[in-house]
C-alpha cells in the first residue's frame, strides 16, 4: 500500500495556500532466506563451482558408485553425506556420481534427477553396473574407466559436523578446497552437491498421500515460518534389534514420550518467539507458523502434534514485545505418517520403507530452521542438505556451528 498525507500551508507572501503532498512507500516485507532452488540464477551463483563448463556435455567414462553395503548397518544420513563426497571428489577428476541404495530398493519411486544438458549430473546407475566384491564392504568406489584421471584430493564428510567433537571442522581445515573448486564454500557445500541432483519425484506420494496437496504446500508457503522437528528416540534401532531376534515390536504406550515432546515443543516455541519478536531475522513478515514434526516414534509426532497445533503463536508472547502486534499468527504441526523403521541395508529394506526414511529426511530442509538433537546425523544432515540453522534445546540463543574456530580446538594431552 502507498500512504498519501496532503499538508495545507499559508503563504506568507499573500500568494495563496501551499498543498504539499509526502508520497510514503513503505519497504516491502522481506522473505525469509531459504537456499536458492536448482535452476535459478541464485543457485549458479552460490554454487558456481559445481557447474561444469558449458562444452561439457558428453557422458565421462568414469563414475563414483554409492551404494550401502550388503551388510551396513547405516542408514540415510550416511548414504547422503557419501553421495555428497562422491560428488565431489568425482568432480576433481572429470567424473560423475552414481548411486542407489541397493538393488532391492527402487529409487526411482522417490527421487529422481533434474532434466539437465550436463550428463555429469545424471546419477542414474546403468544396468550393466553389478555388485561385485568391493560392494560387499565398501560405500563407494571406482567404476568405468580411470585411466589418466588424477587422483581426487581430500573432501569433506559431513555427516558427523554437529554430532561428535572429535569430528568437528575448523576454519582453515580444507584450505586446498578453494583452489580445486574456485568459490567453494565449506558451509554450504553439501546443499550445493545435492541440490544440483536430485528432486522428489510425483511418485513419492504413493507413499506419503498429503506429499505434494498438503505437507510441500505448507512447508513452501512463503507467508509461513517453518519449523521442521527430528526427534530420535531410538525406537527405530530397537525394531531392528528385534526384527534381527524375530521378536515383534511392543506397541508404543500413550503418554511415553511426554516429557521429549514437551521439551522439543518448547524449543520450537522459543524459536518462534525470536522471530515474531524480530530478535531473529527482523523485518521478515509472518502471517502463520507450520511445524513439521519427524521422528522416528509415531506417538512421539501425535504427542506434539496434539499438544501445539492449532494455537496462536503470537498471542503467547506480550504485545510490547510483538513485532506484528495484535496479530492472530495460527500455528499448524504437522506429521508424516512414517513408521520410523531404520533403513539400514543389512536389513534388506523395501522401496517403501526406504520411502519413508527418506522423504522425513528430505522434509526437515524444507524448512526455516532446525530443531533436533546431536545424538543421530539424521536430523543434521537433513538441514545441511538446503544448509538450515539447527537448533538444540534448551536454549534457542543461538544456532549450531558448522565451522568451528580454530581456538575452540580441544588441546591433547601428552599421553594421548
Amino acid at each position: 500500500a502507498v500512504l498519501y498525507i496532503t499538508l495545507h500551508s499559508n503563504n506568507n507572501n499573500n500568494t495563496g495556500n501551499i498543498t504539499t503532498t509526502h508520497v510514503f512507500q513503505p519497504k516491502p516485507a522481506q522473505k525469509r532466506a531459504r537456499f536458492p532452488k536448482y535452476g535459478s540464477p541464485e543457485f549458479e551463483q552460490r554454487c558456481n563451482w559445481t557447474i561444469p563448463s558449458s562444452t561439457d556435455h558428453e557422458d565421462p567414462p568414469c563414475s563414483i558408485l554409492v551404494r550401502p553395503p550388503v551388510k551396513s548397518n547405516e542408514g540415510v544420513a550416511d548414504w547422503a553425506s557419501q553421495i555428497t563426497r562422491g560428488f565431489m571428489q568425482a568432480r576433481q577428476a572429470g567424473c560423475k556420481v552414481i548411486f542407489d541404495y541397493g538393488e532391492d530398493v527402487d529409487i526411482s519411486q522417490v527421487l529422481e534427477p533434474f532434466p539437465s544438458i550436463h550428463s555429469v549430473f545424471n546419477w542414474t546407475v546403468p544396468h550393466e553396473v553389478k555388485c561385485n566384491e568391493h560392494c560387499q564392504r565398501s560405500v563407494s568406489y571406482r567404476v568405468g574407466d580411470w585411466s589418466g584421471r588424477p587422483n581426487p584430493k581430500l573432501v569433506p564428510y559431513y555427516r558427523h559436523f554437529f554430532t561428535f567433537t572429535h569430528d568437528w571442522y575448523y576454519r582453515g581445515d580444507f584450505p586446498h578446497m578453494p583452489q580445486v573448486f574456485p568459490g567453494f564454500d565449506i558451509e554450504t557445500g553439501m546443499a550445493c552437491a545435492l541440490g544440483n541432483l536430485f528432486h522428489l519425484s510425483r511418485k513419492a506420494a504413493q507413499f506419503e498421500p498429503s506429499l505434494f496437496t498438503t505437507i510441500l504446500p505448507s512447508l513452501q508457503d512463503p507467508d509461513a515460518l517453518v519449523i521442521a522437528l527430528y526427534m530420535r528416540t531410538n525406537r527405530a534401532d530397537v525394531m531392528a534389534v528385534n526384527e534381527l531376534k524375530n521378536e515383534s515390536v511392543k506397541e508404543e504406550v500413550r503418554g511415553k514420550y511426554n516429557s521429549t515432546a514437551e521439551s522439543f515443543g518448547e524449543m520450537a516455541k522459543c524459536l518462534e518467539e525470536q522471530y515474531l519478536t524480530g530478535l531473529l531475522e527482523p523485518g521478515i513478515d509472518v502471517q502463520k507458523v507450520v511445524w513439521i514434526v519427524l521422528s522416528d516414534s509415531p506417538e512421539a509426532k501425535r504427542t506434539v502434534v496434539e499438544a501445539f497445533t492449532n494455537q496462536d503463536a503470537n498471542g503467547a508472547i506480550p504485545v510490547e514485545k510483538q513485532q506484528f502486534k495484535n496479530r492472530v499468527i495460527p500455528r499448524t504441526v504437522l506429521m508424516t505418517g512414517a513408521r520410523g523403521i531404520h533403513v539400514r541395508s543389512f536389513r534388506k529394506p523395501s522401496t517403501d520403507e526406504f520411502a519413508e526414511a527418506f522423504l522425513d529426511w528430505f522434509l526437515i530442509g524444507e524448512s526455516d530452521v532446525v530443531v533436533t538433537d546431536q545424538s543421530s546425523s539424521f536430523g543434521p544432515t537433513a538441514a545441511m542438505r538446503t544448509n538450515r540453522p539447527i537448533y538444540r534445546g534448551p536454549k534457542c540463543d543461538r544456532p549450531l556451528f558448522l565451522i568451528h574456530e580454530v581456538s575452540e580446538k580441544p588441546i591433547k594431552k601428552n599421553n594421548q
